[in-house]
């Protein structure tokens, strides 16, 4: 499941309308460049994101001043947002249950994603890791569902 293009300039726009008032433009095309890149434009992370952003400067926000994408930036890359992740991000929940063969799986499709055509059983064994968004079929192949969760595997394995 991913935001089509139109869909996603939609929910960002508006949420950085309503959020980050003060951003200029620049930093709101960076920002909307790299949150798309980086969560694949997969609904729940976007939503991840933009919902922690918004939390982290809050008080620089509620007092009108000036959020520029390098602030932004730096706290996606720090220990405080990886935390976020790791207490209340619901798809990583999942990534850190994997049975043995869903880790077999995953580290297949770490090293390239893998062609559901050919792979027989994968649908039906590990259907799960599709339904919580950890995997998904992308042009008839079994892949990651964002470069995010994709680092996040490397990461945390």
């Amino acid at each position: 499941m991913h935001f089509t293009k139109d869909e996603y300039d939609d929910y960002f726009l508006n949420f950085c309308k309503m959020h980050f008032k003060n951003m200029k433009d620049e930093d709101v095309t960076f920002l909307q460049a790299y949150v798309h890149n980086t969560t694949g434009h997969h609904p729940g992370l976007v939503t991840f994101f933009m919902n922690h952003i918004k939390d982290h400067f809050y008080l620089q926000l509620k007092y009108d001043d000036i959020l520029i994408f390098e602030k932004i930036f730096l706290y996606l890359k720090s220990y405080d947002f990886m935390t976020a992740v790791d207490l209340g991000f619901y798809t990583y929940l999942f990534l850190q249950s994997l049975t043995q063969e869903e880790t077999q799986l995953f580290d297949k499709v770490y090293r390239e994603p893998i062609n559901i055509r050919l792979s027989g059983n994968i649908d039906q064994e590990n259907q799960r890791l599709v339904k919580t968004n950890l995997l998904s079929k992308q042009g008839g192949k079994l892949n990651f569902t964002s470069p995010f969760l994709h680092a996040l595997y490397l990461q945390r394995h």
